[in-house]
């Protein structure tokens, strides 16, 4: 269970490496940084390499909460001279409402050899967005947030060694639920008071240093052959963020093409939108365990993938078939902003030749259907499309792709098997107002994880649960795990059940 609970803990992982091939662009840097000695020896220190990962637990309403890390250190014990673990004048924004129970790669360094007993950030520009269910359709409303303190020193607990050419590891662990302020109705104020928590890694194995979910972005340039006999290739990947990433290909690693007839790793090209299943091995290669490929975008013709939420879904009456819907825009690839803002909705228009299609696909185990039928309030997805604005800004969509995404909310109760046999279903309460305090069905299976409880018969109603799955709508009722479920109504497959502390 530790194992499975450091992988998807709420926090961000900081993972010492010995390399990891990562390039930088926009704002942040991913190069190794460069660092002075303290001591009078010219001779310098040797040195590790170390990636830094992160995730993030939440606040229900909170769509998107950006900040701008300008700043990471980390402390020797005795008060020695701090090291940085950015690049000299370089800073890394991220979107932590993005990243329940996911990881991202913020940056690679090289840290001397030695002891550290604390972590140092300095943070600016926080940025605040809520869903507004009261209008419809909901819509992502700007709160003015307020930094409580811009710099943070967090205590690691125990200290954190680290020695040369060899991985270790720090558990940087960030709450945006104890960190933004509600008041006594719950509703967000805009003040933020940064709350970490930081100790060692016990996450490093022989194999795997830490799993990256749903890595996505645009192919930059593929190499069929690689230097290191690990690898039969390799791909780099340019992310919404700017950022440019290195992904390692092996001969076990799958690949799924958009088209059912086209699935070859050959099929990677320049221009195509890919979602990656990845971990960082122990000598710090991001590796693809599976590449989804799914759609070329096409700058020039404002064609792009619109990453976020389903906040409201306009059906035919007579069949129940989506006809379009509107969507919280977390990213897109390429940019289109100017037509499509980030951090705002869209309205996407579908059609009879609209393709649909569920990516994580060895996760759907009830084999359930997505399709204008199953499309819902609430899920994640990505579409990809022609994009026209900036008034009133719509989308066409070519494809609409239903990703694996999390919920946090409330255990409600144990469903009954048939027969009296062990309950593989219970319902849960997702916390987010765009369910309504409706519940849902989640569904486990036999590879579900469980981490924080041992499994379905000690889940309890509080502490709070986040649920990690792929989400489908159905209106009409379904088989799953031998139960019937009654619609219309929502039903998540589990990947993960994560009993959050108190």
């Amino acid at each position: 269970m530790r194992t499975q609970l450091h992988r998807y803990a709420l926090g961000a992982s900081v993972l010492a490496a010995v390399s990891f091939m990562v390039v930088c662009g926009g704002n942040s840097s991913m190069q190794p940084a460069s660092f002075s000695s303290s001591s009078n020896n010219s001779t310098p220190p040797p040195m590790g390499s170390v990636v830094v990962l992160a995730q993030d637990s939440p606040v229900c309403n909170v769509v998107s909460f950006t900040v701008t890390i300008m700043a990471a250190t980390l402390t020797p014990e005795n008060n020695g001279t701090p090291v940085s673990v950015l690049k000299s004048g370089s800073q890394v924004t991220v979107d932590f409402a993005r990243l329940m129970d996911f990881s991202t790669v913020l940056n690679l360094a090289s840290v001397p050899q030695g002891t550290y007993s604390s972590v140092n950030l300095t943070l600016s520009n926080p940025q605040l967005v809520v869903l507004d269910v009261t209008k419809t359709p909901p819509a992502p409303t700007p709160i003015a947030a307020t930094l409580t303190s811009s710099t943070v020193t967090v205590p690691i607990q125990p200290a954190l060694q680290v020695s040369a050419s060899s991985s270790s590891g720090l558990e940087l662990d960030f709450s945006l639920r104890k960190s933004v302020e509600t008041d006594a109705n719950g509703q967000v104020t805009g003040a933020v008071n940064p709350v970490f928590s930081a100790s060692p890694s016990t996450e490093s194995t022989a194999d795997d240093l830490g799993e990256i979910e749903e890595l996505s972005g645009i192919v930059q340039s593929v190499a069929t052959a690689s230097g290191n006999p690990s690898f039969s290739g390799s791909f780099t990947v340019l992310q919404d963020d700017g950022t440019t990433v290195t992904v390692n290909l092996q001969t076990a690693t799958t690949s799924d093409s958009e088209e059912e007839d086209n699935t070859g790793l050959n099929q990677l090209a320049a221009g195509m939108f890919v979602e990656v299943d990845a971990f960082v091995d122990s000598n710090g290669n991001l590796v693809a365990k599976s590449v989804e490929t799914e759609e070329q975008e096409d700058e020039n013709h404002h064609k792009s993938a619109f990453i976020g939420a389903v906040t409201s879904v306009t059906r035919d009456p007579s069949s129940g078939a989506a006809t379009g819907f509107t969507m919280f825009v977390r990213a897109e690839q390429p940019d289109e902003s100017f037509m499509v803002p980030t951090r705002s909705s869209v309205t996407v228009s579908l059609s009879d030749t609209t393709r649909f299609k569920v990516t994580a696909r060895g996760l759907n185990e009830a084999g359930l259907k997505f399709d204008a039928t199953t499309l819902g309030v609430g899920q994640e997805v990505v579409v990809h499309g022609m994009a026209q604005g900036p008034m009133a800004p719509t989308v066409a969509a070519k494809g609409v792709f239903l990703r694996l995404q999390s919920l946090i909310g409330n255990f409600s109760t144990l469903i009954p098997s048939p027969g009296g046999g062990a309950s593989n279903n219970f319902t849960f309460v997702p916390c987010s107002p765009l369910f309504k305090g409706a519940p849902i069905t989640v569904a486990t299976f036999s590879n579900t994880a469980f981490a924080g409880v041992s499994g379905l018969s000690a889940l309890t109603a509080r502490p709070e649960l986040v649920v990690k799955g792929l989400l489908f709508y159905e209106q009409q009722p379904v088989d799953v795990n031998g139960v019937s479920i009654s619609s219309p109504g929502w039903v998540l497959e589990a990947k993960q059940v994560h009993k959050l502390n108190p």
